[in-house]
């Protein structure tokens, strides 16, 4: 009976030694781990964004550099520095966008939407961040525009500056009109009026867009049949 208990003993003991961690061995401890639910992560570990990442609820729970986001579902986590950095908002995780810090950071309206009670909705730009990372201005530190970054151009901006053909077809007719009535009225003397209709034809010969030579050539012929006029 007792080599029988011993027996026993020892196959139970044997066992235990064997597994030892065996219920630790499928949850990875170290952050950044691949993961597709909570359980698969270690204790203190939080799967967010695909990988293993600190559960956190304040910034101090976060290892310095690293900043306390929400993930998708609502569950806060540290960061890892290969998730943060960005150059547009492709490249973050949903819900993170590319801030102007070049940071993926979590989207406000409120302080209340961001993922810790010390975060402050940092506008217009509508991104989170710690009192830490944002200067004085109000202004996100390290942004890409007070790093001295050309300003972004907008499509409007860039776009190139079309003339605008009918404006000044209906200027040409216009000033056609009124040297015509100015001729037929013998109001222009005959030199004037071979200025002003040279004018005139070179502005038609060009599309009807008068360039700054034709309009001033006409100006001047206009201005003289003017005072001659009211002499």
């Amino acid at each position: 009976m007792d080599f029988h208990f011993r027996v026993v003993l020892v196959t139970i003991l044997a066992s235990g030694l064997a597994c030892a961690g065996c219920s630790g061995s499928s949850r990875p401890a170290t952050p950044g781990a691949t993961c597709s639910i909570n359980s698969g992560c270690a204790s203190g570990l939080t799967c967010s964004f695909g990988g293993c990442q600190t559960t956190c609820k304040k910034a101090s729970d976060c290892p310095t550099g690293l900043q306390c986001v929400r993930d998708v579902i609502g569950l806060t986590s540290c960061l890892l520095p290969a998730l943060e950095a960005c150059s547009d908002n492709g490249q973050c995780a949903v819900p993170l966008v590319c801030a102007a810090d070049l940071k993926c950071r979590n989207g406000c309206v409120t302080d209340s939407d961001c993922a810790t009670s010390t975060q402050k909705c940092v506008l217009p730009a509508g991104v989170c961040a710690e009192p830490d990372a944002i200067s004085g201005g109000g202004t996100l530190i390290g942004s890409v525009v007070d790093a001295g970054a050309p300003d972004v151009v907008s499509a409007t901006d860039a776009a190139p500056v079309v003339p605008d053909v009918a404006a000044d077809s209906s200027a040409v007719e216009r000033d056609a009109l009124a040297v015509d009535s100015m001729i037929d009225a013998a109001i222009l003397s005959p030199d004037v009026a071979d200025v002003a209709t040279a004018a005139l034809d070179s502005e038609t010969d060009d599309g009807g867009i008068a360039d700054s030579a034709d309009s001033g050539e006409l100006d001047v012929a206009l201005a003289e049949a003017g005072g001659s006029q009211g002499s």
